[in-house]
């Protein structure tokens, strides 16, 4: 029998494999980010011009190229080994090679839509079938790191912040393309006076975009670290590097939020605190689901009290304001548990899966 696809037991020998496949993922991890900056760049709400005076569109192309041409240097590297690149792809980026080629076929339809449709502004963007596909394929490309660890480093048990950081970064770009997508309901955007003044207003229409982007950005930010937690003991700093992307996306496309986003980068850190004490993993699930739930309480408890100081005044509404922390740590305790459900055991969790393709 093969002893690799043997759960995990305490104290044994793990079959990690570090050092240049590490290396690889870091370096996987930071140039795949460059397409999400290049994208929440494209959708600020007055785009100007990017870097160096080129148009949008030509930035966003070449942070492609840019993957594609890392994963040409990979496989190249491959071949000079005398292996061939089919069989010595590392775990985790088959996926990755599958969705490159699919990217220009959706630049090349999102371009065809529009000269027959024109330019979309606003919501039609986002649907567009072309923009769709590409974000599809994007999060592909961004999470190779992720599905790497998955397949070469042993579930449950603590691994160093040296050698699951680009694990943590490829969640937390995932995370923040998402919100980039769900640009409609990222409450990350909304300006501190804005936030006090929905929640004064609760029959509003606003008031329930608000109320709405406040449970998807929940589920967004918290579920990164619940697929972390479940597979490893995370390690300090986890948090606040899966939150980094996302407040540097909601940066680039909100305006006057820079309060709100602070409060957020501060929630990033009590929540690595509280990761530190409850130790959340599949062998301890009452401590996996307080730590959602405590980590949901106190970030979104945190938005409001920080929007409400910045803006000199607290919302009218005692329910609105008091509510939505509670109903946001509702939402990760059924997320958690989702997650972790009672009838799988630690060992069914732990147990190694297959090579990740």
């Amino acid at each position: 029998m093969n002893s690799s696809r043997r759960p995990a037991a305490a104290g044994a020998a793990a079959p990690d494999r570090f050092g240049p496949t590490t290396t690889v993922d870091a370096v996987t991890a930071v140039v795949s980010a460059a397409p999400v900056a290049a994208l929440a760049g494209w959708a600020r709400p007055v785009p100007g011009p990017g870097p160096w005076g080129l148009p949008w569109p030509v930035v966003v192309g070449g942070a492609y190229l840019l993957v594609a041409l890392w994963l040409l240097i990979l496989a190249a590297a491959v071949r000079r080994a005398g292996r061939p690149v089919g069989a010595a792809i590392p775990a985790g980026y088959r996926g990755t090679l599958a969705a490159l080629p699919v990217i220009p076929v959706c630049l090349a339809a999102e371009v065809l839509w529009r000269s027959r449709f024109g330019t979309e502004t606003g919501l039609g963007t986002l649907f567009e079938p072309g923009h769709v596909g590409l974000v599809a394929a994007t999060f592909v490309l961004v999470t190779a790191p992720l599905r790497s660890a998955a397949a070469r480093i042993a579930a449950g048990r603590p691994v160093p912040l040296r050698h699951l950081w680009p694990a943590l970064l490829a969640a937390g770009t995932a995370a923040a393309l998402a919100l980039l997508c769900l640009g409609y309901a990222n409450a990350a955007t909304y300006p501190a006076a804005t936030i006090v003044d929905l929640l004064s207003e609760p029959d509003s229409p606003a008031a329930r975009f608000l109320a709405a982007a406040l449970v998807i950005s929940a589920a967004v930010l918290l579920l990164p670290l619940l697929y972390l937690a479940r597979r490893w003991r995370i390690p300090f700093g986890a948090a606040t590097l899966a939150m980094t992307p996302s407040v540097a996306v909601s940066a680039a496309t909100g305006g006057g939020n820079l309060s709100v986003l602070v409060a957020l980068l501060i929630a990033a850190v009590v929540v690595d605190l509280l990761a530190l004490c409850l130790d959340p993993g599949a062998a301890r699930p009452l401590a996996y689901r307080g730590f959602a739930t405590g980590a949901a309480f106190f970030t979104w408890s945190l938005y409001i009290g920080v929007a409400c100081a910045a803006a000199g005044r607290v919302p009218a509404t005692p329910g609105m304001w008091i509510g939505a922390p509670f109903a946001a740590a509702a939402l990760a305790w059924l997320l958690a548990v989702l997650m972790l459900p009672d009838t799988a055991t630690g060992e069914d969790l732990l147990a190694e899966p297959p090579a990740a393709r």
